[in-house]
Formats: C-alpha cells, structure tokens, sequence
C-alpha cells in the first residue's frame, strides 16, 4: 500500500502532535512499512481512512496504542557506548556511597527515559547492584537505589517488564561477567535476576504530553531519544528536565545529542570518554 504525498503530510502532523516525533520529508517508506498490516487488520483500504479512523477514536483508545508501538523505533542494546556505565560505576556511585554513609543522602534515584525493551535500566540496575553488593554492610545502599524506567509504547514495557531475552537480544552488548551473575538460561529465553529486576519501575510517559513527575533524579538518562523530536520538544524537554533533577543532577544524552542550544540550565562535562551535563549552579 502506497502513501500519497497529502497522506503522508495529515500522518506526519498527527505523529507530531501526538508523540513530538518529527519525521522527515523522506520517510514515507517507513509509514508504509510500519503501519500497512495495522491498516489492513483495521478494515481500511487506504491511508486516508485509516488516518480519519485514527483521529477519531480517543487518546486512551487501543487504535492509538497500536499506532504508537507501530510507528516508535526501539533500537536498544545493553551497556550502549559504555561509557556512561564507566562512569556510573567509577565516579557517581562511589560519590553517592560516600555521601550516604555520611548522611548527606538518603537514597539514589534514577530516570532511564525511552527505556525500549529494558536493557538500558537494566543495565543500570545491574551496575548499581554490582557495586553495592561488593561493600561493606551492603543492604544500607541496595534498598536505597530507585530506577524508573518509561516509555510511550506499552508494548516494549511489557516486553521489559518480564526480564526475559533471547540469544539475539543478549548477545548485543551483555558482557559474560554479567550475564554469568545476573542471568539464568530457561530453554531459549535468558531470565534477569529477581534482585536486578525489583530495582526498576516501568511507567508509560509520553514526552508530548508527560504525566506529573513529582520525584526529583540524581541521573537521567534520555539517550538516543530526542533525535526524533522537533527543535521545539527538544528545547521544552531538555528546559524541563533540569527542574527535575536535583541541585548536583546529572544528564546523559546519546552519542551525537547535545543540550547546548537547547538549554542554558546545563555546564557540559567531558571526561572518561563520555560528554554529559551537570545542572548549573542557581
């Protein structure tokens, strides 16, 4: 099934309005890949009646939610680019350690934002677990360790709720150290850890139109998210997300992100091979 020009640009400006996802003048190919079995299992012979379809049934409604899980790219891999898990690892849990035993903190929370089928969280859960359980009197830091983990697709959530993988997903970017520690073989599934799995918390948000977060972060990660959006989300989410974070929070992009010309709120660091951004002084 073939888009027209005047379709594409009606799906275009939904997809826009609905998700912030700016798609290009040269993606009508991917609307055509994406959304021809839905429009099919739906009952329309055309784009056209399947867009006035769509915008007349309600936000909530389950058209919309498969519409979403269609058209969302979840590109994901454990321990992507390594680097802000170095540094997790080396610099800001050994702070936070220190800063706990010190009293000057009471617990550590973190946001894996467009968290896909779990393996960014999850990487983070295991790192977080990895050093922690190796200190001393370790259960005064694991139960003061908090992920969320959200998406707009309900379908990747629940795909990472259950902590289940098979080989292709493992093999991309699990080290064996981890995956010896951390995982269990079922057949042809590899299952997470139950210790892993109770650190993070799933919840569907949508960056367009965001539920109320009233929780503030030490770390957010929003990495190989924003890509996707207009200039405008762009500068409105990133503005946003330093309100958020606590006084000393930091901010993880992905590789080829920026915040600069987005926001003023955030001093860029550089260091252990990573770019990422700390919220400035007030």
């Amino acid at each position: 099934m073939k888009i027209t020009d005047q379709e594409y640009s009606l799906f275009k400006n939904f997809i826009k309005e609905h998700c912030g996802i700016s798609l290009g003048e040269n993606k009508k190919y991917l609307l055509e890949t994406r959304l021809g079995s839905l429009i099919a299992q739906n009952g329309c012979k055309t784009f056209t009646e399947f867009y006035y379809k769509l915008k007349n049934s309600t936000p909530r409604a389950d058209l919309h939610t498969l519409f979403i899980d269609s058209i969302t790219t979840n590109e994901t891999l454990w321990f992507r680019d390594k680097y802000p898990f170095k540094i997790l690892e080396e610099k800001l849990f050994p702070q936070y350690k220190e800063e706990i035993l010190s009293g000057q903190r009471k617990e550590i929370n973190i946001w894996s934002a467009g968290c896909s089928t779990g393996q960014e969280p999850y990487s983070i859960a295991i790192i977080a677990f990895d050093f922690f359980n190796s200190q001393k009197d370790k259960n005064i830091y694991l139960g003061k360790i908090n992920i969320l983990a959200t998406d707009i697709s309900n379908r990747v959530l629940s795909i990472a709720s259950l902590g289940k993988y098979d080989d292709i997903a493992i093999n991309r970017g699990m080290p064996q150290k981890y995956l010896d520690s951390y995982f269990k073989k079922d057949k042809n599934q590899w299952i997470l850890d139950e210790k892993i799995k109770k650190l993070v918390q799933f919840k569907t948000i949508n960056f367009k139109n965001p539920t109320n977060i009233q929780k503030t972060f030490d770390i957010i990660f929003l990495r190989n998210v924003i890509i996707y959006f207009s200039d405008e989300l762009k500068q409105k989410l990133i503005d946003s997300l330093a309100n958020i974070l606590s006084p000393k929070g930091f901010l993880f992009l992905g590789t080829g992100e920026t915040a600069s010309g987005y926001s003023s709120k955030f001093d860029i660091i550089d260091e252990m091979g990573a770019i990422y951004y700390k919220v400035k002084k007030s």
